[in-house]
């Protein structure tokens, strides 16, 4: 006996029952990891793209997986905030894909442009950096305007490298 045909009502609910534990959970737990970004972007803007792609280079998991236009993208004053767009930052995705970054200025970011392999494909930038724990870590990112991001990374971190890398480099 099928269970979702015989009572549709209760099933409907308990899917909806199910997502509200799973956002839950999920609000809890990255509450307490401190993992919440603020809300609004301070004064200190200087560069911010929203609905972008780009996928954390940490594993073979996160390498294959990633975020198709839905990232923001943000350069602060002293930071880079790289975040799931609103509502996709809720369930456990971002720990799980490594999608949500917030990189000081004092990390050493360095840039990489990484040219397209055919004349029409997107240039990808790559951003490596240091964390809080002295491990080193690295991003891909497809922004629309990657040099813009380039400038405004070097304006918070000018100790940082950044290079232009043909294809097959």
């Amino acid at each position: 006996m099928n269970f979702a045909p015989v009572h549709p009502a209760l099933f409907i609910v308990l899917v909806f029952a199910w997502f509200a534990v799973l956002i839950g959970a999920s609000v809890v737990y990255r509450s307490r990891k401190g993992a919440f970004f603020p809300a609004p972007l301070p004064d200190g803007v200087r560069f911010d793209e929203r609905w972008t792609s780009g996928r954390s280079l940490r594993n073979l998991v996160t390498r294959s997986g990633g975020a198709s236009r839905c990232l923001r993208v943000s350069v602060t004053d002293d930071e880079i905030w790289i975040r799931l767009e609103p509502p996709l930052q809720f369930g456990f995705m971002p720990e799980i894909l490594d999608l949500e970054h917030r990189i000081e200025a004092s990390q050493a970011p360095s840039t990489r442009l990484l040219k397209g392999l055919i004349p029409l494909s997107r240039d990808r930038l790559r951003l490596d950096y240091c964390d809080s724990d002295g491990r080193s870590r690295a991003f891909e990112l497809l922004l629309r305007d990657p040099e813009a991001f380039m400038a405004a990374a070097q304006e918070i971190a000018p100790n940082a490298t950044q290079t232009a890398v043909s294809p097959g480099h």
